[in-house]
Order: C-alpha cells, then structure tokens, then sequence
C-alpha cells in the first residue's frame, strides 16, 4: 500500500471510529475536560529539563516520539509506532534505522516534521547545558539523516534498551528545531511547540495550563476540543471539586480512605505506574553485615500490617523487580522461605543465632512524607514483638535525601518511581557501579555488589547478570537473566521489598478515556485522541 493510501486508510478509520462513539454514547455538546493535578507549580515543559508527575501529562499531550507506549499500559512488549512508522537493528545491535511518518505537522504552522528534528532533539539533549538526560543518549556515536524520513543512529556500544529511551517520555519526547530556534529556549519551556493532539495556548503560573485540540493531529482529530489543567495541591480541595462536578479528572491520593470516598461517589478509578518502598540494609554497618539479622528483620515485619493499613491502595513487592514490570517473578516462582512473610519465632531464632537473644536498639533518619513514614511507623512496632527498638528521627523532604546519602544511617527507606524497565530497577539499587553520594549512582544503599553479603567471604554481585542482558536482543534470554538476578537478592537480602503504593487516578463516569488505564509510563490519566466526555 502506497503512502497516500495509508493515510486515507487511517483518516477513515478515525472517521468510522468517530462515528462509532457517536452512536453508541451521546457525546456532551461541551467537549472540554478539566484535569486537576496535585501540582503547586509547573516547572519548564521543555523535554530537555528535569520533568515530574505535574509536567508529563502535559507534555505527553503536546509532544510525541519515535515510539509510545500502549496508552493506558506499561507492558514494553507492546511498543507501539509513534512518529516512526518502522525501525529496524542490526545484527550487533548497534545500528538502528528509523523511518519516519510523512505529512506530521508542528503545531502553530511550524511546518512538517522531519528526521531534522529527530537529530536536533537528540543532540541537543546530548548537548544542552540545560540538558538534565546526557546519560541517557551517551551511547550514541553518530546520528544521520540523509533522507528526510529516516533516521540511522550509530551506537558506541549494543543497547539493548535503546528503543525504549526514544519512547513518549523524558528527552524521548521531540521538539521542533525551528520552534526553539525561533522562540528561544526560556520561552519554549513556557509555550512549547509538538506535533501532539494537542497545543497550549496559556501557561498561567501556579494556576492553570490550556490547551487546545490540534485539528490537524495525523491520528486524527481529537474529540475533545480543550483540556484545562488545574494546579490544586490541597487533597481535600481537589477530591471535593471531583465529587462536587467543578472538575472531569484528578490525580487521587494514596490512602484507603480517599479510595472508599471516590467509589462511593460513583467515581472511575484507574492507576498509574506504581511506586516502590523497599527497605534497604547498610551492609557495611554491624549487626546488618550478618544476613541473618537481615534476615530476622524481614521476618519480623512482614507485609501484611503495611498492606491492611494501605487496602487497595498498595500491592506486595516481592521482588528487587516490581509486579508490573517485564520479567518480575512472581509469587508463586519464589520459594516460601524467600518471600519473608511475618513469621515470629523465626526472626527470634535467627536473632539469637546472630548473638542478639534479646535484639538491640538502632536508628534511622525519615522523611515527613507520608508515603515513607507510615511504613517505618508501622514496622517500628512491629519489631518490639523480637525486641529490636528502633529509634526514628522525622526530618523534612529535602534533609532526608541529604542525610540518606550521607551513608551513615544502618537502614534506609527508599520509594521510587521508575521506568517499567528490569535493567534500571537492579542497576540502580544493586550494581557495584553504583555508589551512594556520587554522581554515578545515589541509590545502592545496601553497598550490594561490594561487600560479602552471604558470609561466603567474597564479594556478591549481579553486576554479570545486568551486563549481559544489556548486550543480548534476546528477550527470553533477558528475562532469564533478570529473574537469576531476583533470586540471588532474595537470598542475599540487601534490601527487604515491602511494597509499591499504586497512584491512582478518579474522573467522572461521563469521561471515557479511551483505553483502560491499568498503568501509565507517564504518571498521569492520559489524554488521546479518542478521549471524549459523554452527555450527562
């Protein structure tokens, strides 16, 4: 099929689409979805500069990239084209060809898109001052562009999660080399120019972000003819507004009892990508260098309190490796005795083993953040059932981060959000190249990959296992390796995995997304082209 035939395909798809909606839901007169995020400011929009769940959800209407995700999914085998209508890897892994889509065009009359801006976005990500995401492209040698629909970028070195870094996130996301040329980069932070369902039109600090449908979408034209972007950081305010009907969508809150509210106000709900709170272990601090304090820790505290407190607002987290991610193991592919569920008797066996019959006292830093200090609250009495005191000092946000990469404390406790990519939640965690307080990695507090953590007297490590499945396009092969590298965790121990709070999301029954919001790469209720509100 020719191109020009593909597009009419497309068009007329979104048409019979459209019709379908229209017919089997009466569509609201007032196409207009206003969206409250828990944001008390929105920083710089520009894909380049350091994003957070208030700048995604906008950015991932206005912008686009080579590849997307499945809206509404976080499942990397469902990688969808995007501006790239095919791609393509060499043998070694090294070469990868894009080709683009014709006819896309910039918002504002900006132009046709083009493998241009491909390069000019990558390399400016590469090479801007500005530029928060350098490490994420560093692998890239050359980027050519001889034709305008097709981009070949030359790896240093085979990537196998390359694809994945060109994805609707981040400096995934593709600006428009004429547009920063033009309006200068402050500017472009504030109004940014995409190829997207949607442009902005107003950027009102601390208050409100419009937009509006961009009729001339390659998908097609949105339904929905503006997006209003509410900044409400109040919880009660913004929940209030939802029920009340002032507001179409917000961002909920992590708290069982936000969850009954929404619900029995006849609210839909679905959920984002979820965050992980793990307990981690200073191995290089006694009595936490012996696997069976460790061990005895895990036991003691178990999963269950933190999960009654939390409903259906958390899951358990089995794993290094979170539940919605490729390759996590499963429940039931854990050995009993590795998945430390509560269990008394045996923590006060492993304790006196260790020579603490009676435990021991010990102390750590918290954040005031609710997310982190309840499940310390909560393990906290959890351990007095062994014997263990454990002595919290509350410290603001930002002091916490600061004294945790101090590396003086025996116990950290760390949330995290992250892409649904194996390879970054063991790399960053439990690499021997990752070390805290330096620029190379802040999160590998446990020092696993260097120290002996079994008692064997070497040093253990995963760093094989990581290596090799970067280097292997494989992905039965990479599975394999990721889950080895979970297993050795579970007995190891460096960190107990507790559990991920899901973010949630609550909008008006008459809101029809347009997919299942079962997870979002984007922290965020995306909005497509087929998002519409329905008569009410």
């Amino acid at each position: 099929m020719n191109r020009k035939k593909l597009l009419f395909v497309l068009c007329l798809s979104v048409v019979l689409v459209f019709v379908a909606v229209a017919n089997s839901e009466e569509l609201a007169k007032k196409q207009v979805l206003k969206y409250a995020s828990d944001n008390r400011s929105i920083s710089s929009l520009d894909p380049i500069c350091k994003g957070n769940n208030g700048t995604f959800p906008i950015q991932n209407m206005i912008f686009e990239s080579l590849v997307r995700y499945e809206p509404g999914c976080t499942d990397i085998e469902k990688i969808q084209p995007a501006l790239a209508e095919s791609w393509s890897v060499s043998e070694n892994g090294r070469i990868w060809t894009f080709n683009l889509r014709e006819g896309v065009k910039w918002h504002k009359g900006y132009g046709e898109f083009t493998s241009t801006d491909v390069k000019y976005s990558i390399e400016r990500t590469i090479n801007s001052e500005k530029s928060q995401f350098r490490a994420r492209f560093a692998n890239i040698d050359s980027i050519n562009v001889s034709n305008p629909y097709k981009v070949i970028f030359n790896l240093k070195d085979t990537d196998a999660f390359f694809l994945l870094k060109l994805a609707n996130k981040f400096a995934g996301w593709l600006s428009c080399k004429a547009a920063v040329e033009d309006m200068g980069e402050e500017e472009y932070g504030l109004l940014p120019i995409g190829t997207g369902p949607f442009e902005i039109v107003e950027n009102i600090a601390k208050e409100k972000i419009v937009l509006k449908r961009n009729n001339e979408y390659w998908r097609g034209k949105p339904i929905l003819e503006r997006v209003e972007y509410y900044l409400m950081p109040d919880n009660t305010s913004r929940t209030m507004a939802l029920i009340n009907g002032e507001i179409d969508v917000i961002r909920g809150v992590v708290s069982p009892e936000w969850y009954d509210t929404v619900i029995s106000n006849g609210m839909k709900i679905g959920y984002g990508l979820p965050g992980q709170l793990i307990l981690n272990f200073n191995m290089t601090k006694k009595p936490f260098d012996d696997i069976k304090i460790r061990k005895a820790f895990a036991y003691a505290i178990g999963r269950k309190a933190v999960l009654d407190f939390y409903g259906k607002t958390a899951i358990p987290q089995w794993t290094a490796v979170p539940s919605f991610v490729f390759s996590s193991l499963k429940e039931s592919e854990i050995p009993e005795e590795y998945r430390y569920e509560k269990n008394i008797e045996k923590a006060k066996e492993l304790l006196a083993e260790a020579g603490y019959p009676d435990g021991f006292e010990v102390e750590t830093v918290i954040t005031e953040h609710a997310d982190y200090s309840i499940p310390l609250q909560i393990w906290q009495e959890e351990l007095k059932d062994v014997g263990i005191k454990l002595k919290i000092i509350v410290v603001d946000h930002p002091s916490f981060h600061k004294k945790i990469r101090t590396d003086q404390f025996p116990l950290v406790v760390y949330g995290g959000v992250r892409d649904p990519i194996a390879d970054v939640w063991l790399y960053q965690w439990y690499s021997s190249k990752t070390v805290v307080g330096t620029p190379t990695g802040v999160t590998n507090f446990s020092h696993y990959g260097q120290v002996d953590a079994n008692g064997d007297g070497l040093v253990d490590s995963i760093d094989n296992f990581i290596d090799e499945a970067k280097r292997t396009l494989d992905t039965a092969k990479q599975k394999e390796l990721w889950q080895q590298a979970q297993h050795q965790l579970l007995r190891d121990l460096p960190v107990f995995p507790s559990h991920c709070v899901r973010i949630m999301f609550a909008w008006q029954p008459y809101v029809n997304p347009g997919y299942d919001l079962n997870g979002s790469v984007v922290d965020a209720f995306e909005i497509w082209e087929n998002t519409y509100i329905m008569k009410h």
